[in-house]
């Protein structure tokens, strides 16, 4: 019965300090109208089986402004009420004797306050009377919402839900959103950031390290997978997303996570993976040969995109963004496909629009951000600053040789741009030293 209330094992392992909450917190109020109120909501705890929860992982922006890694918390800020007790008030769910025994004492007022740096803290059973007093002082309301292009999840969030109801209960307040806000404040990474996302990107590369010490034919998908996952929990971290681990004609499938499949002698195999430490994400990309060696074809698949993949990892600087990233990168690999025989340049200048050719092998992104989501806020033509990290994956896919290639590492944003997984092997020649060294 334990996992009914399982913590993430990652989130327990926060090293940052409370400084780093309280000056995000002073960055939002700065952005903030006159005599406002924004309030933040942690995630739900998702419901596993009829006694379970699937292990709880924490609202990023909830994160961000308090720390506090707890399901059924709530943060509210009214910098300018007239009780100064209540310009930062943060609510958590109160500690039972009879919860303490089923899972012992989480945590204390005392500790929530040295995590967060708040010193109101409140029982989140405060909240309702204590919202009517923010809300009769308030102008205008911020609520917070996980908001992303790409994903609209069909279950409403806890957000979503006191989001309706405060509405409903207020129809008088004018109501603004606190994503863009945030979303500028999470954008250029601290130095408590980049450290733990240095530390996540170590823990990747000692996966990455036992994996290929392991890999061998006749082995399943399924047992690489235990083995990263196995290294990341050992480290204190967990995965950053659900892991890819796909040999052969698998690895073509661009988010293929059954890993169900047995790596077969002469197959390639795609491993996209990340630890996620402290909440914050890592993530990888390597294609690796099942036996050890590339084929002559499969290492000339390899190297075309590895020399693509050299070729972005310079584009990392400010004033780029990831659309001028892309059409650059588009540009190399459209001449790598050629020299590959995938079409030849005549093909290329009568296609009828742009990339079109070039979209059947390289059918994905070559960038995303990276920090608290492994896709973190920024959209496409957010222009680059010092201290972003964005990951770099080009990839070359061609399904009727059963080929899958990707390459992936992050990289932080500089006029030099730095990649944080610069120890792993990346190259052809050094992935099969590297598996011959392991066979040996």
């Amino acid at each position: 019965m334990q996992f009914m209330h399982q913590r993430d094992r990652g989130m327990e392992h926060n090293t940052i300090p409370s400084a780093f909450f309280i000056e995000n917190r002073r960055k939002l109020i700065s952005l903030l109208e006159d005599r406002s109120l924004a309030l933040f909501f942690s995630n739900d705890q998702m419901p596993r089986t009829g006694d379970q929860y699937f292990p709880f992982r924490q609202n990023s922006d909830m994160f961000y402004m308090s720390g506090v890694n707890y399901p059924d918390s709530i943060l509210a800020v009214c910098p300018q009420h007239p009780n100064p007790d209540y310009r930062e008030i943060l609510f958590v769910e109160q500690n039972t004797s009879k919860k303490a025994i089923w899972e012992g004492c989480k945590y204390t007022q005392e500790s929530i306050k040295e995590i967060s740096g708040i010193s109101t803290i409140l029982w989140t059973s405060d909240f309702e009377p204590v919202l009517r007093d923010l809300m009769y002082y308030a102008h205008t309301v911020y609520i917070d919402m996980q908001e992303s292009t790409k994903f609209v999840p069909e279950v409403k969030s806890r957000s979503f839900r006191y989001a309706n109801r405060i509405k409903s209960d207020y129809p008088l307040h004018p109501f603004n959103r606190l994503f863009p806000l945030l979303a500028d404040i999470r954008l250029v990474k601290t130095y408590y950031e980049i450290e733990q996302i240095r530390n996540a990107c170590n823990i990747t590369e000692k996966a990455f390290s036992r994996v290929t010490g392991f890999i061998k034919p006749g082995i399943w998908e399924y047992e690489v997978e235990a083995e990263i996952t196995h290294e990341l929990i050992r480290n204190k971290a967990l995965h950053a997303f659900a892991p890819i681990v796909a040999s052969g004609k698998n690895a073509c499938a661009l988010h293929y996570v059954d890993n169900h499949s047995i790596c077969k002698d002469g197959d390639l195999l795609l491993l996209d993976f990340g630890a996620e430490y402290g909440n914050y994400a890592s993530d990888l990309s390597r294609t690796i040969p099942v036996s050890g060696r590339f084929t002559s074809r499969q290492k000339q698949v390899y190297d075309a995109c590895f020399r693509v993949y050299e070729y972005t990892k310079t584009l990392f600087i400010p004033g780029m963004s990831i659309s001028k990233v892309y059409k650059k990168t588009c540009a190399v690999m459209e001449q790598e496909l050629i020299g590959l025989g995938l079409f030849s340049q005549m093909n290329l200048d009568g296609q009828a629009y742009n990339h079109e050719l070039m979209r059947r092998y390289f059918m994905h992104n070559v960038s995303h951000f990276v920090g608290l989501d492994v896709h973190d806020v920024g959209s496409v033509d957010t222009v680059f600053e010092e201290g972003m990290i964005l990951s770099c994956e080009p990839g070359i896919y061609i399904p009727e040789e059963g080929i899958g290639v990707r390459l992936e590492t992050m990289m932080m944003v500089s006029s030099l741009p730095v990649d944080l997984m610069e120890g792993i092997p990346v190259s052809s020649d050094d992935i099969e030293r590297l598996m011959q060294s392991a066979y040996m």
